[in-house]
């Protein structure tokens, strides 16, 4: 009876095909490292998922997520402004242009720069 039990177990051991539905990836440590099932969904081991006993917090990289948020509500500001002007640029006004008279009563120069004269010489900031 022993030695039928173990030719059937040798038989299935060796005729019956075996179907690994998931690898087993190394890293270069010899640990394993990834889980990776037939259809291609790979999952690492070592990382922290929601169902964590605990989550490591990393206190050097809050200012890194601080920035990170500011462009990202930088961008959802101009996505959501971006549709209600038709995607365009900001468009200018356009002006009915004036022409100006030295005759006029109101004329002036226009004095931007600063100007000063030492010793016969004109000097313009």
């Amino acid at each position: 009876m022993k030695k039928l039990l173990l030719m059937f177990v040798f038989v299935c051991f060796t005729c019956l095909g075996a179907s690994a539905d998931q690898f087993l990836m190394y890293n270069n440590a010899g640990a394993p490292s990834r889980v990776m099932s037939l259809n291609g969904y790979s999952r690492s081991i070592n990382t922290f998922g929601s169902n964590a006993a605990f989550t490591p917090a990393n206190r050097a990289r809050t200012a890194a997520r601080v920035r990170a948020a500011k462009r990202e509500n930088a961008i959802n500001k101009y996505l959501e402004n971006a549709g209600r002007y038709g995607n365009s640029g900001g468009r200018t006004v356009a002006m009915q242009t004036q022409s100006v008279s030295r005759f006029d009563k109101s004329y002036s120069v226009n004095r931007a720069q600063k100007t000063y004269t030492k010793g016969g010489v004109t000097f313009y900031n």
